[in-house]
């Protein structure tokens, strides 16, 4: 089986910061939340708030 997955980079990414405490709040777009600090998907990248 051939992985059909784009941009592998930037999901192990993510699954690093889910490991350390960021939990995603919103899939569409993506957005992610630590405390007070947030991330979301644009353009290929995580984009600070």
């Amino acid at each position: 089986m051939t992985e059909q997955r784009a941009l592998h980079g930037l999901r192990v990414h993510i699954q690093l910061l889910l490991k350390h405490g960021w939990q995603i709040v919103s899939r569409e777009p993506l957005l992610l939340r630590r405390g007070g600090a947030h991330l979301r998907y644009h353009n290929g990248m995580l984009v600070s708030d």
